[in-house]
């Protein structure tokens, strides 16, 4: 009984994603950006309502990456960049950024990070969906947002700068 049931929710599933991209579903982006190849779909689909993800997105990367730059290539880049996700119920995820920072670096406060919303998803007049940064971990920022509840997630952009004697 029970594999009937999932076989039919998997068929209900099936013919359900494609035509709310047609009908330009909010996950699933334009249409008039033609964004509607099934694996954008289900990546946007998990990205908006299956938890927090995150998106690396530095150039010396290349294509945005749900994978974390290596600590080879981070050695090459005084920036990175990501994209955060989170669902109102989300309250945390780690932006790797393997630089290797000295132990005394957290007590400075660095790496330096920057953030903005991209989305919200709450009105800017009731959003009340506050961050903190963790910076103990030498190899990674913890992001967490404090509020849950309806409408505190939204899509976020990280930005972490190491310090380098050029940027002085």
């Amino acid at each position: 009984m029970e594999i009937r049931i999932l076989g039919a929710a998997l068929l209900a599933l099936a013919v359900l994603v494609p035509a709310l991209a047609l009908f330009n579903f909010k996950p699933f982006g334009d249409l008039r950006r033609n964004r509607f190849t099934l694996r954008e779909m289900l990546r946007d689909l998990s990205r908006s309502e299956l938890g927090a993800t995150i998106l690396y997105t530095t150039p010396v990367i290349g294509a945005p990456s749900a994978t974390a730059i290596t600590a080879s290539q981070a050695a090459a880049t005084q920036t990175q960049v990501a994209q955060i996700t989170f669902a109102d119920g989300d309250t945390t995820i780690p932006f790797v950024h393997n630089w290797g920072l000295p132990a005394s670096f957290p007590t400075w406060g660095f790496p330096e990070i920057s953030y903005y919303w991209l989305s919200q998803n709450a009105s800017p007049t009731s959003f009340g969906t506050a961050l903190t940064f963790g910076i103990a971990n030498t190899n990674q920022v913890t992001v967490n947002k404090t509020s849950v509840g309806v409408g505190s997630g939204g899509v976020l952009q990280v930005i972490l700068r190491r310090p380098h004697s050029i940027g002085q």
